[in-house]
């Protein structure tokens, strides 16, 4: 049975919060190189109906987490709140475009101009959302990328590859789920042989690969989410001059 009074207390607590500071972007050059974001999930139907309680309250830049306590009688409850700071707290009311415009629209612009590596990856643990976050994300990237790279006198081509680790194995998601071998070249980088990389030149080309790639990741059934995902998927786009690329295929032949 859900506590009362300890629902009435939260309440109480999030009455009394200050006002969340405004989830404004920032660009590249003001961070430190790593921005870590927490975004809470709503409570799912299911766990309405199970009668769980919300114990988290987001308030940027603060995630509070809310225990439940008795006082030494024994008997009186009271409330203890754990609060952690983040770069961002997004809450259940903001979307994923809320996300990645804070988040992730600045980045672009700093790739594209500066030859920059961004990496992007969600944590959490099962029916957390990350697969439904990075989803939209890439949605929302690929019309940027094409957006921003239209408005460039020189010209970029677009690409991708996207590969599944699951049980230790890398898997290729554009070709078949075909098994790859990883090794390490002579820079000492980590490399996946033979995978796949796919040219897109339009934003439909971009996601269809994506979508692709998603509709093959390894999932279960789980106790909140029929199709979750098992796996850790990789999506790597890359951004290159004309004669970059052709350098890049001269290279990667050696690996096939």
């Amino acid at each position: 049975m859900q506590d009362i009074d300890f629902h009435r207390m939260i309440r109480e607590f999030r009455q009394q919060c200050p006002d969340p500071q405004p989830l404004d972007s920032k660009a590249p050059s003001e961070q430190d190189g790593i921005v870590v974001c927490v975004r809470k999930r709503p409570i799912q139907q299911l766990e309405m109906q199970q009668r769980e309680l919300d114990c988290i309250t987001a308030c940027n830049p603060f995630a509070i987490v809310h225990e439940r306590k008795f006082k030494v009688d024994g008997i009186t409850k009271c409330l203890e709140s754990h609060q952690f700071e983040f770069d961002r707290v997004f809450d259940e009311e903001c979307s994923t475009d809320d996300v990645y415009t804070s988040v992730t629209e600045p980045l672009i612009p700093w790739v594209i101009e500066s030859s920059g590596r961004v990496t992007i990856f969600a944590y959490g643990q099962t029916g957390s959302g990350k697969t439904h976050t990075m989803t939209g994300i890439q949605r929302s990237l690929a019309a940027q990328i094409f957006d921003d790279v239209g408005r460039r006198g020189d010209p970029l081509d677009v690409s991708l590859s996207f590969f599944e680790i699951y049980g230790g194995r890398p898997y290729d998601l554009l070709n078949s789920r075909q098994r790859l071998d990883t090794l390490e070249d002579a820079r000492n980088e980590v490399q996946i042989a033979g995978l796949t990389e796919r040219p897109a030149n339009t934003p439909q080309e971009m996601l269809q690969c994506i979508e692709l790639g998603n509709s093959l990741r390894t999932t279960h059934a789980t106790a909140i989410n029929r199709d979750s995902s098992r796996s850790h998927a990789v999506c790597v786009v890359f951004l290159r001059r004309s004669e970059e690329r052709r350098v890049g295929k001269e290279c990667r032949s050696r690996w096939s």
